[in-house]
């Protein structure tokens, strides 16, 4: 049930998203591939099961000495802003959040000027922001949608299940889309 919750949470949100199409062949390969070959090796992803690791220990600092365990998160913080504004440029450019897509932790909504026929297997990639968080997942076509009334950029609305996700990616994309959702309602009662 939980699980049935998490995915179907949806906001909306501005990503930088790359993603090729793949063959049936292309995408079996990969699906058959262990799980952690499908993750990104990126620092802000090494940082991010690192702090996991050390979630046990953090809360048995923060029952002994509570100001310790605060300081100890700021640092840990500070470092993944620091990682996140180093993974941001590591692709020799800046990467901006310039894909607007709803998105769930079970699949995303994208607008496109071009269709995707329904069943197309994608590799994506994509990084969600202000974190630089990178996701690698896989996913097909589940809808698509043409709106005559659109722009041309945004004329299709595509549909994407996310077919295999790392759990730690999953995770990760749950807390940034709660993080998300909680800046969005404060900025409406700040209205």
């Amino acid at each position: 049930m939980a699980d049935e919750r998490r995915d179907s949470f949806r906001i909306d949100d501005k990503v930088h998203l790359e993603y090729r199409v793949l063959s049936e062949d292309e995408y079996q390969r990969l699906l058959a591939q262990p799980i952690d070959e499908l993750e990104e090796s990126s620092l802000v992803g090494q940082l991010r099961d690192l702090t996991a690791q050390a979630g046990n220990l953090l809360i048995t600092i923060r029952k002994a000495d509570p100001d310790v365990a605060h300081y100890l998160a700021l640092l840990d913080r500070k470092i993944e802003l620091v990682a996140s504004q180093l993974e941001g440029t590591r692709a020799g450019r800046p990467l901006t959040p310039d894909t607007r897509v709803n998105m769930s932790a079970g699949g995303m909504g994208l607008w496109r000027d071009q269709p995707l026929a329904l069943g197309t297997k994608l590799d994506l990639h994509l990084m969600v922001f202000p974190s630089h968080l990178r996701v690698h997942a896989l996913g097909e076509v589940v809808h698509a949608e043409e709106d005559p009334q659109a722009p041309a950029h945004s004329r299709f609305r595509i549909g994407v299940l996310f077919t295999r996700l790392p759990e730690s990616d999953k995770d990760a994309l749950v807390r940034h889309l709660i993080e998300r959702q909680s800046a969005q309602l404060r900025r409406q009662r700040g209205r």
